[in-house]
Formats: C-alpha cells, structure tokens, sequence
C-alpha cells in the first residue's frame, strides 16, 4: 500500500470524485433515470388524476347523488391513482437500492476506469434485500427514538416545560448529528463487505473512530456542494433560459383553477400571505415556486453519484490508513 493513497485528504478526494463523475457522467445518470424521474412521473399521475376526476366527478353529480355514491367515487379514485402510486413506490425503492449500488459501481470505475454495466450492482444490492431494509430500519428507529424521546419532558409538571423541550430537542439533535457522523459510511460498508445490520453498523462506527473530523468536513462539504451550490447554479441557468417558465405552463390549469377558489380568494383577501398580487398572479407564482423545488430536487438527485462517489473514496482511504497502521505495528 503506497504512503500517498494512504494519506489522502479530503480535498483530495472530493477533486477525484468530481472527475469520477464528470467522467462518467452518462452512465452514472443513465442509473439514476429511472429512480429520479419514475418518481415524479408517479406523484405527477397521482395529482393529474386527483385533478381531473375532483374537478369533473363534482360536476357531474348533484349534491345528493354525490353524498349516495361516495364509496363508488372512492373507489374510481383508488384506481386511477393507484398506477401512479405503484410507479412511485417501485422508484422510490429503486433510488434507495442506488444509494447503495452507487458506491460499488464507483468502486468500479476506480478500478478499472468506466462502469460496466449498472444493473449488475443493483441486482447485487437487491439479493440482500431483507438486510438492507434491516439496515435503513435500525437507522431511522436510531432517529425515531432520538426526537422523541425529549416528548417525555410533558409528563412532568412545569411552566418551564416547553423550555426545557426545546432545549432537549436541540441536545437530542446535536447528539443525532454526530452518531450520524459515526455511522455515514454504514452504505458502503453495506456495499463492500457482507456483515450483518449490527455488525454494518458497529464497523461503519469503528472506521470513522479517529476520523471523525475528517468524516465531518467531507460531509459538511459535499452538503454545501450538492444540496445548495450546485443545485443554485443550476436554477439561476434555468431562469435565464426560460427553462422554469416553459415548466410553469402545462401547469397553468392549477394555478386558474387555485385562483377561483374561495377559500383561497379569502385567504389572499385577508393578508395573510402578505402579498399584494392578485389571485392569478399569486397562483402563478406559487406553481413557479413548486417548478423551481422540483427542479432542485431533480438536480439533487442526479448529484447523488457526487456524493457516492466522496464517500466511497473516503471508505477506501480509512480501509487502506486502517491496513497500513495494522502492517506497521
């Protein structure tokens, strides 16, 4: 193992990652085409429909016969919906599969310079199925039980307990963070070695001990990079080209439809909003706002490779510092 690779910095890394994924960028999205877009594509049939049958079912029934065959509009709206929620569900997994399968398929490219064949990883992902779920269970009951455990503080009488609420909250949160920072590494420990949940869990924790910090600024840099940088450039370029405008208009219907809306039209009357657009404008700017969020997170998502890719050479690097310091002794 040479001294160099050993010591590589987190710059170090970030720089290699970002010539991993501008380099094969095409087969990194092609990866990503399914999960990112078959979700939107889902919640998109699911709102259309939702749209369109509240919007023409109403006119279609009396009042009364509307109330008589509520279960029958229920059911019509079950199924037209349902195909959206099982293309979602389908790509919401297979993005989940992606945050594992991703780490090997750089691997892969580290080692012999281009990715085969994407669904060879997924396929390798997916036959550990049970555990990877096991995984993201153990993980998010770690969560669950963090934030709630400050709920218990009710129980106990005291003007001070919204207080001391939030301030155990933010404890509970800071606590969270740097378990987070301890287990950051569980996907590629996931990906590269065949353990158990637990022992996935205690090993990603032995590895990033004595890198802790290192661990944190990849982490804090690569956030900075693709949930903020990156995803503003891309907005603002979006915006000169017209892009978010050309987006918004398929949309329109929603927005006149938002418009005429009583609810909403009294809403804007009383100020609330503290805009002083008209109602139409106002819709319009609040499906730009939805065009642009979705925009962002398409963008976010398609960075994910970025962020394999930083924290799977940061796998690599701790494996080879642990490898050297054990041949040493």
């Amino acid at each position: 193992m040479s001294k160099t690779k050993a010591q590589m910095n987190i710059f170090k890394i970030i720089f290699n990652s970002i010539g991993i994924y501008l380099k094969n960028f095409i087969p990194l999205s092609k990866a990503m085409l399914f999960p990112v877009f078959g979700q939107i594509f889902g919640m998109a049939w699911i709102l259309f429909a939702a749209f369109y049958l509240s919007k023409n079912l109403t006119k279609s029934f009396t009042p009364e016969a509307f109330t008589n065959n509520i279960l029958f509009i229920f059911l019509i709206l079950i199924v037209a919906v349902l195909p959206g929620f099982i293309i979602y569900i389908k790509a919401f997994w297979e993005y989940m599969i992606a945050m594992v399968s991703l780490n090997s398929m750089i691997s892969n490219i580290v080692k012999q310079g281009h990715l085969k064949d994407a669904q060879v990883h997924n396929r390798l992902v997916k036959v550990k199925s049970k555990e990877y779920i096991g995984l993201l269970l153990f993980v998010s009951l770690i969560w669950l039980v963090g934030l709630m455990l400050p709920v218990l503080i009710f129980f106990i009488k005291s003007p001070f307990v919204t207080v001391m609420f939030i301030g155990l909250e933010l404890i509970a949160l800071m606590i969270l963070t740097i378990i987070s920072i301890y287990l950051s590494i569980s996907y590629q420990v996931f990906a590269f070695e065949n353990l158990s949940v637990f022992n996935t869990v205690k090993r990603s924790w032995n590895l990033v001990e004595g890198n802790f910090w290192r661990t944190f600024f990849l982490g804090f840099i690569v956030l900075l990079l693709t949930s903020l940088f990156i995803p503003k450039i891309f907005l603002a370029i979006a915006d000169k080209t017209l892009l978010t405008s050309i987006m918004v208009q398929p949309l329109q219907p929603f927005a006149v439809n938002l418009s005429d809306n009583p609810v909403y039209l009294s809403i804007i009357s009383s100020g609330i909003m503290g805009q002083k657009l008209l109602p139409t404008a106002f819709s319009y700017e609040i499906i730009k706002y939805i065009v642009q969020a979705s925009l962002g997170g398409i963008i976010t998502a398609f960075i994910l490779p970025l962020g394999s890719a930083c924290y799977t050479l940061l796998y690599l690097d701790i494996v080879d510092r642990k490898k050297f310091k054990s041949k040493k002794k």
